[in-house]
């Protein structure tokens, strides 16, 4: 194999910060498919995601499950390997809407565009307690 070599996994620690979110697909017939999902946060660095998993959505046992369970472990490799949710979700295919939005053309791609934003508690840590 040749390319940069892959830095070693950084597993998650055993207590970390989790947020579960609502999460919206935009299907190509421009429907939404709404799914939760759970994104870890280390203690230590409660910005970054350092995981992502599956919460529910689709019915049990269903192709779809197994599929977006399946994105998640993915993701979630890629970011304790390092790699950064903006790296993530560029990487993935979009697809243009009738309106010309670009959005996300995969589950996968809406996970990992969902990492980029920052979690609930953004603002507690970056407010200023002196202010």
């Amino acid at each position: 194999m040749t390319g940069e070599p892959t830095p070693p996994r950084q597993p998650p620690p055993p207590r970390r910060l989790t947020e579960t979110r609502r999460v919206e697909h935009v299907r190509s017939d421009g429907n939404t498919t709404p799914i939760l999902v759970s994104v870890g946060y280390s203690v230590d660095d409660p910005l970054t995601p350092i995981e992502v998993f599956y919460a529910e959505g689709f019915r049990s046992g269903a192709d779809l499950e197994f599929l977006t369970q399946d994105a998640c472990v993915l993701v979630s490799l890629l970011l304790q390997h390092g790699v950064p949710p903006k790296r993530i979700a560029a990487s993935m295919a979009t697809r243009e809407t009738h309106d010309g939005q670009h959005v996300p053309g995969s589950l996968a791609g809406t996970i990992a565009a969902e990492l980029t934003h920052p979690p609930a508690w953004v603002e507690e840590i970056t407010t200023d307690p002196d202010a």
